[in-house]
């Protein structure tokens, strides 16, 4: 089964129910505090609006919005704020190093604020504080300590915490030190020390990150610019690590790292650059350069990673990156002044827990032909959901499910959007998602009227056979279409099979069904190839002017009796090693200017009784060129025709009928030509002849 991660087109917004003030939901899920400002990513364009405070703050910033996107509180370097700017809490300490809100567990109202800040001498504290939400407004409480000391990092210390999907339910605060991560147990009562883990990468770290499914926690080093990735087993204990060094491929210093959704790849920032990382195959790129400085973290929302470039202290500006395809799109936002405190500009965006960032995930496995098995992931919430596979032919099959995996057998083959909805109707959909083996053709089997395809959404995986009938045209451009081995095409009476720049071959281990041309055309237009099938032209098989069709090994064309090949000007059949060029009785070539049929080194060309082979309007065509084998069976004409065996082998046989034999011979006429080179050969099989005509 092979794991496919896909990003919705919608975030699902994780609701949290307060039964204590009239149901609202409250949500960090598409906007972020990033003072003085509030970025929402609902939509395309991220709109900006200032804080109702601006003149306190700076450093760190994060907010908690109610269900209808108002502001509810916040919290900046400086201290806690109710929805209206008044400091509930002050942190008389320096600038909030970094800082997470966590809904308590077990409750609906009251939320955790951790942080960290540096003392003095740059000890490093971590603390947290409850903030509870009610009807007469917003309460902070005592601040309580976690954890303090020189050894904690410096003014670089970083924090990771886990949302409540993970772990069977159980959330952790992962904390740096150095040379150690401390765990602890975010709990009803308090936040406890569970796990300490030594390791061996003495150095400030710039982030700390937890993977999206919660099997990695990765550690990102500055100033020895090595990255440490910790795997962490299922109930969130720390297991192992591994120290990877990256210094002989980055000169600056990383200010930090995001996992992608893809499990493979993580994003690293570094002062004036951007780098994607491959941990299986241990391979990183740059992908982007700025002359302006990186200054924050990457963080995802809404489909895409964001981050931020400063142009100095006076602005910083957004740029997005997508996922999958590591494609940036600069000044998404532009012309704000993120700031902190002292007046730069900020050196982290919020640090979103994953249950606020939807993704889901999709195993999909089946047989060639049959129904397959999706398994279908989302970290969300407790809520149930409704999954909707809706095919694209516009069928709906409906199952439900709730978070976690859910694993849905019997889903027919083909290719799907799923639609995912929770209990509250909030709703995201993953486009195209391919189930059954590798089968994704769902359209019509009979093509009636004219139909093209093109590009590379075209391009099918097929595994049935498909009849072009009553006159239509089927127009495959710039696509490549995969057949399993009961997947083809039929051309029917008048009907065409129209291949421009295409390649037709197999995905499945054994050869595919092919083409049959019945009395209907199959034109080829620039550059194509057909593998690894029979194509039986009972029709007519024409190659435009400068095309070139290729027949590779396993590859068998077999023109029908009495039926004709047109090769236009410059163009080419050409049958690679173990391909075979077959031309039944009176079948036949007619060649333009310097068109040609080239036989390769262990290909096939077989000409039986009566075969023809002309040049239009009596030009000369540059006919055969035989690397491989020329074999004629019977009476064979050539006129205004090139033979030439170029390293090849020319051979003529007898052709055996019911009540005669013919005796096998090659008719040269009207400036034809027989030459070899190369060591070229020419047999002549018993009573067979080569006779020259005027």
């Amino acid at each position: 089964m092979t794991k496919v991660i896909l990003m919705p087109t919608k975030k699902l917004i994780v609701s949290f129910i307060l039964m204590l003030i009239s149901s609202i939901a409250f949500s960090q899920a598409n906007k972020w505090v990033v003072f003085p400002y509030i970025v929402d990513f609902a939509q395309d364009t991220p709109e900006v609006t200032e804080l109702p405070n601006t003149s306190e703050g700076g450093g760190y910033s994060d907010g908690i919005f109610d269900g209808n996107g108002n502001l509810v509180f916040y919290m900046t370097g400086n201290g806690i704020y109710d929805s209206d700017g008044n400091n509930i809490k002050e942190i008389n300490k320096l600038d909030a190093v970094e800082a997470a809100i966590v809904k308590k567990p077990g409750t609906d109202n009251v939320y955790y604020v951790i942080y960290n800040h540096t003392e003095p001498m740059y000890d490093l504290y971590y603390h947290y504080c409850e903030v509870t939400i009610t009807p007469e407004g917003v309460i902070a409480g005592t601040e309580i300590h976690i954890k303090n000391g020189a050894d904690f990092g410096g003014n670089y210390g970083r924090f990771a915490v886990s949302p409540p999907s993970l772990y069977n339910g159980n959330q952790y605060l992962y904390i740096t030190g150095y040379g150690f991560i401390e765990r602890y147990s975010i709990t009803n009562s308090g936040i406890e020390y569970v796990q300490t883990y030594n390791h061996d990468l003495h150095d400030d770290p710039s982030e700390l990150e937890l993977s999206y499914d919660g099997s990695k926690l990765m550690w990102v080093s500055i100033w020895q610019k090595t990255i440490a990735l910790f795997d962490i087993g299922s109930s969130g204990e720390i297991i192992s690590n591994s120290i990877i060094n990256l210094q002989s491929h980055i000169s600056e210093e990383l200010f930090g790292g995001e996992f992608s959704l893809l499990e493979d790849k993580i994003f690293l920032a570094t002062k004036n650059s951007l780098y994607e990382y491959s941990i299986s195959a241990n391979q990183i790129s740059q992908i982007f350069n700025s002359e302006n400085l990186i200054t924050s973290h990457l963080e995802y929302c809404n489909g895409y990673f964001y981050g931020q470039i400063s142009n100095g202290y006076t602005e910083e500006n957004f740029f997005k990156i997508n996922p999958y395809t590591s494609e940036i799109t600069e000044n998404v936002i532009t012309g704000y002044d993120f700031q902190n405190s002292n007046g730069g500009g900020v050196k982290t965006l919020p640090d979103k827990l994953d249950e606020y960032t939807s993704y889901v995930t999709s195993v999909v496995s089946g047989n060639w032909s049959g129904n397959g098995s999706v398994t279908v992931s989302t970290y969300l919430s407790n809520l149930p959901y409704t999954f909707n596979f809706i095919h694209n032919n516009g069928v709906s099959d409906i199952r439900g499910g709730t978070y976690g995996e859910n694993t849905f057998d019997e889903i027919v083959a083909g290719t799907y959007d799923i639609e995912v909805t929770d209990t509250d109707g909030n709703s995201t959909t993953i486009e195209n998602v391919i189930v059954g083996g590798v089968y994704n053709y769902a359209g019509v089997s009979t093509i009636t009227e004219d139909t093209d395809w093109t590009g590379e959404d075209y391009n099918y995986n097929i595994n049935e056979q498909i009849n072009i009938e009553n006159g239509a045209t089927l127009t495959i451009t710039n696509c490549e279409i995969g057949f399993g081995k009961d997947g083809g095409f039929e051309i029917g009476q008048n009907a065409k099979l129209i291949l421009d720049n295409s390649t037709l071959s197999n995905v499945c281990e054994d050869t595919w069904a092919g083409i049959e041309v019945y009395e209907g055309d199959l034109i080829i237009i620039n550059n194509c190839t057909i593998a690894n099938a029979d194509v039986f032209v009972d029709g007519l098989l024409e190659l435009t002017e400068s095309s070139i069709l290729n027949i590779p090994g396993n590859t068998h064309l077999y023109v029908r009796d009495n039926r004709i090949v047109e090769l236009g000007k410059y163009s080419q059949i050409i049958i690679g090693n173990d391909g075979l060029f077959y031309f039944d009785q009176w079948a036949g070539i007619i060649g333009k200017e310097e068109s040609k049929v080239i036989v390769d080194y262990g290909g096939t060309l077989e000409t039986y009784s009566f075969s023809d082979f002309e040049s239009f309007d009596d030009d000369l065509w540059d006919g055969f060129e035989i690397h491989g084998t020329l074999l004629m069976y019977g009476t064979c004409y050539f006129k205004n025709s090139k033979i030439n065996i170029d390293g090849g082998l020319l051979e003529l046989r007898q052709m055996e009928f019911d009540d005669y034999n013919d005796a096998g011979r090659l008719h040269l006429s009207e400036d034809a030509l027989l030459y070899t080179q190369n060591s070229g050969e020419i047999v002549l099989g018993v009573g067979t002849i080569i006779s020259v005509h005027p």
